[in-house]
């Protein structure tokens, strides 16, 4: 992982699956398996604040962005961390519409203050790109002194020296809050890579069935 911004830290990060809405439905069903709970330490869990991409420009891609928020909430989990995610909760239906301004900052205004009462780190997933919201929430951890990291599944597979050339490309960005589409860091990642197989194992990963038992110390 890598702190935000300016550390020299790596990050974690994963090309985005491109698999059809019913596709990740299937795998979705698939994915629950038990989990070692026995075996868990609850007090020596972080209580962190999630931040992964919601709006999109179809339904389509909010379910894409839904299935992956879920996979990084589980990845917190394997890394020892109790997440909370505000978009993944309040979006769901009857609570708050984010298509509405007031009750979209609302929901935000919520999980800035919970991650502030708490003193949780924000844990933001780029896999998808980078949104405004995300880095509103970016910029709402420095204004509360919060620690942020920046991560992405399948630094395993991409390696540090690629998570390097992630940061830079980022970093500018966040400094200008000026986000990244999907299109704009899968591009970036075929430049980096310059392997297509690799990024197709990539997505292959991110949206698998198999998931690793947890086992923290």
């Amino acid at each position: 992982m890598a702190e935000c911004p300016g550390s020299k830290k790596p990050m974690d990060y994963g090309s985005r699956g491109k698999r059809t809405v019913n596709e990740i439905r299937e795998t979705q069903v698939q994915v629950t398996r038990s989990l070692d709970l026995e075996i868990l330490d609850y007090d020596k869990y972080e209580l962190v604040l999630l931040e992964s991409p919601y709006a999109g420009s179809t339904m389509e891609e909010i379910e894409e962005n839904l299935v992956f928020g879920r996979k990084c909430m589980r990845d917190c989990f394997v890394r020892g961390e109790m997440a909370f995610a505000g978009h993944l909760l309040y979006t769901q239906p009857g609570i708050l519409v984010d298509e509405r301004r007031e009750e979209r900052k609302l929901g935000m205004e919520t999980s800035f203050r919970w991650a502030k009462d708490v003193g949780a780190k924000s844990v933001v997933y780029l896999n998808l790109g980078l949104t405004k919201g995300m880095i509103d929430g970016m910029l709402r951890a420095k204004k509360d002194n919060r620690r942020c990291v920046l991560r992405m599944l399948g630094e395993d597979i991409l390696g540090c020296v690629a998570m390097d050339r992630l940061f830079v490309f980022i970093s500018g960005r966040i400094q200008n809050s000026v986000p990244i589409s999907r299109q704009e860091m899968d591009e970036f990642w075929y430049e980096v890579c310059e392997q297509k197989a690799l990024l197709e194992q990539l997505d292959k990963d991110l949206m698998s069935e198999n998931v690793q038992p947890l086992r923290v110390k």
